[in-house]
Order: structure tokens, then sequence, then C-alpha cells
């Protein structure tokens, strides 16, 4: 596999630029992916139909993404947006749990 391959792969996609397709940069793709997950959490907060996804799904969601191996840039990006976004309700949802992840991504995350 070579390196655009692997991009590809993890989610960058090819934009046209003049008469060529490139894929997109760095930022490029972590800005688009901050878009999606702070789209992702607020249709979970929402609770709204037609979105079949529900706080359940983001409990389990989120320690998945925590005991994934880090990638540089867009594992913060997800945990910083997952918790602005989501972290006040989850921890009305779940009081006594919730904070033992805080916790677990103090430790795992900050020096």
């Amino acid at each position: 596999m070579n390196d655009k391959q692997y991009l590809e792969a993890i989610g960058y996609v090819e934009k046209q630029d003049g008469d060529q397709r490139l894929l997109e940069t760095e930022s490029e793709f972590l800005t688009r992916m901050n878009g999606l997950i702070r789209l992702f959490c607020k249709l979970l907060v929402s609770r709204g139909s037609p979105f079949d996804k529900d706080l359940a799904f983001a409990w389990k969601w989120f320690p998945d993404v925590l005991n994934l191996p880090p990638k540089s840039n867009i594992t913060s990006i997800l945990i910083r947006v997952f918790l602005d976004e989501a972290g006040e309700i989850m921890i009305k949802a779940y009081p006594a749990q919730f904070p033992k992840l805080i916790n677990a991504v103090r430790i795992q995350y900050l020096p």
C-alpha cells in the first residue's frame, strides 16, 4: 500500500485542483473531520428522528475511541469535539461512570 492508498483508506478525499486530482491536505482533512464529528455529536444529543443513534451509542463510541492507538491530530480532535458537544449531557446521563472516562483522558493524554 502506497502513501496515497493509505491516506484514502483512513478517509482523505480527492479534490479537483485545476486539471489535477489531488488529495486534500492534512489541514483540510482535519477541518472536515472536525465538522463531521461536531454534526455527529449534535445529532446524538438532539435525540431526534431520523438519526438512529443515541446516548447509549455515544457511551460505547467514546471508550472505543479511547481504546484505539492514538493517531496524530485526529484523535485529539475527536475527543475535544465530543467533550465540547456531548460532554455535559453525558455527565448528566452517566453521572457515576462518565467522569471515569474523563479521568482516563486526563491520564492518557495530558502530561
